[in-house]
């Protein structure tokens, strides 16, 4: 409901359940339900690197992300929100690729 909420508060008409290689090939062919995009971006496993790598040219593409290396240098000065934040920022990625 919050993600369809600020889909509608920003003029979104279009939203997709899908995730992984096959949303990129969704997005690459389109379905009965959905136009070809003319891009995909944003992070993925190693799937959807190859997925994205496989595509290229048929769709345009962000980058083929490799394994997430992060760094996060604070001292006691640090707000520990923003430093956890920094830190879940980065959960979503594949740490193999």
């Amino acid at each position: 409901p919050t993600i369809l909420a600020a889909c509608a508060l920003l003029g979104v008409d279009e939203v997709y359940a899908a995730g992984g290689a096959t949303a990129v090939a969704m997005f690459a062919y389109g379905t009965e339900s959905c136009a070809p995009a003319n891009m995909v971006t944003g992070p993925g496993n190693i799937w959807v690197a190859a997925a994205k790598r496989y595509f290229t040219g048929r769709i345009g593409i962000d980058t083929e992300a490799g394994p997430t290396e992060i760094a996060i240098l604070a001292d006691d000065t640090a707000d520990p929100v923003h430093v956890a934040s920094d830190l879940i920022s980065q959960a979503e990625h594949d740490p193999l690729g």
